[in-house]
């Protein structure tokens, strides 16, 4: 998996048959495993061993229609050639990129994401793309493709916003960041495919919008919460606003429920770099029902933004509902703006004081009063290592849940980031 160095944009027409590159890298011995150096010089598709650079070759063969990635070693190379393996060590980070890229390149008769990554089922749908189930051709490790339309018809915003999100993620590395390996942009297909890692676990959505009416208990929530923070810290530290934290862009780690909870955030197609005036202009950032009020006011928004919507994720992961009521999105977002938050009996009569508190403080509707990031890893429901592990309840069965109010977590229907905006319009000229 190309995971050890950063994602670049592969254009098929760059691909040319007089690309060469050449250059000292290490070879282990086969019996005795000692370090050899070895020139190798890569000509269009033909790769040659010297003993030095002046010397002519020991040997050449063909890398075309090879399998190449990275080894389990820092700066190893791996060649499947369709007879024989070879391995080969870079002593830099970035001579590793500069073969890697290479090998690859020259290894591919045509070159797209086809010839690395094998594609299959749907396993997630998003505002700007799908996201795919795929497998790396050389390692056959599972990997998460998103496939990106940036067709010609489109606007131009939505293909700003696939190459934005590219940019981002581009220079992002934490343990709880979903991580990107390539990126490819076939302009055959009109198509950007980010592949990203696979986390087995799915969404956290899935996990407290089941059938069973369970929901996560305290602890999970607070481990869940913790590491989505950790993340957003790593953000915030960088400039950058996620803008569409939520259940469904929440990746647990593991498969098995039993496990104490681990997660990734992953999706960063709303996510936008903080001006030197630490805000960003008004966009309609945030998924329904996560909608902070400073956006459904249109006004500029930042770094508090990602804390509202963190509010909004613990409070629906611990209760299966929203904190704001409306028999539709619209009134909803007016009850966001205008009724204060509540905790009813049924729903959070179990749960510490602490959890409503730590809840309250990141659902503050001026933005300027919401807990910062750091302020929220270091509130004692957080902290708190001895909080209790509370059994979740549910006041009524997700059957009846289902038939209630829109607040409901269970009623999931995907409703574009537009189409919210396009009614927010049509009730102001209502209005007018």
């Amino acid at each position: 998996m190309v995971g050890n160095f950063e994602a670049y944009y592969r254009y098929t027409e760059e691909v040319t048959a007089s690309a060469k590159v050449e250059g000292w890298l290490v070879k282990e011995g086969r019996k005795l495993r000692q370090p050899i150096p070895r020139y190798l010089r890569l000509q269009g598709s033909q790769l040659s061993n010297h003993r030095s650079p002046s010397e002519p070759p020991t040997w050449t063969i063909s890398v075309l229609d090879s399998g190449v990635g990275p080894g389990p070693r820092t700066n190893e190379l791996l060649v499947h050639f369709p007879n024989r393996k070879m391995s080969f060590f870079a002593e830099t980070a970035d001579d590793f990129e500069r073969w890697i890229i290479a090998l690859k390149r020259a290894a591919a008769s045509n070159f797209s994401i086809d010839n690395f990554y094998k594609m299959g089922e749907v396993i997630g749908i998003g505002v700007n793309g799908n996201v795919l189930k795929g497998w790396d051709r050389a390692t056959n490790e599972e990997v998460a493709i998103k496939s990106i339309p940036y067709d010609g018809d489109m606007e131009e915003k939505d293909d700003e916003h696939a190459e934005y999100e590219i940019d981002i993620i581009k220079s992002l590395d934490h343990p709880h960041l979903v991580k990107t390996y390539d990126v490819f942009r076939s302009k055959n297909e009109k198509k950007i495919y980010i592949v990203m890692e696979y986390v087995a676990g799915g969404e956290l959505f899935e996990r407290i919008a089941n059938d069973t009416g369970t929901l996560i208990k305290e602890a999970d929530g607070i481990r869940m919460i913790r590491n989505v923070l950790s993340a957003v810290k790593y953000l915030h530290e960088r400039g950058i606003v996620h803008g569409d934290i939520k259940a469904e862009n929440i990746l647990c780690v593991d498969e098995d429920v039993q496990l104490p909870i681990r997660v990734k955030l992953a999706d960063f197609g709303l996510s936008k770099r903080i001006s030197a005036n630490g805000s960003c202009p008004y966009e309609l950032v945030g998924s329904r029902y996560y909608l902070a009020p400073e956006i459904i006011q249109k006004r500029d928004y930042g770094k508090p933004v990602d804390m509202w919507t963190c509010g909004i994720l613990v409070y629906s992961a611990l209760s299966g509902m929203y904190p704001f009521e409306g028999d539709d999105i619209l009134e909803y977002n007016d009850n966001t703006e205008t009724k204060d938050l509540v905790f009813p009996e049924t729903e959070w009569g179990l749960f510490d004081e602490a959890v409503k508190d730590f809840i309250s403080k990141l659902l503050e509707k001026d933005p300027s009063k919401r807990l910062t990031v750091d302020e929220a890893l270091k509130h004692p429901w957080v902290a708190d290592e001895q909080v209790a592990d509370a059994e979740p309840i549910m006041s009524r069965k997700v059957s009846e849940v289902e038939q209630d109010a829109p607040k409901s977590i269970f009623r999931r229907k995907r409703t574009r980031p537009e189409d919210i905006l396009a009614r927010m319009r049509l009730k102001e000229d209502n209005a007018a």
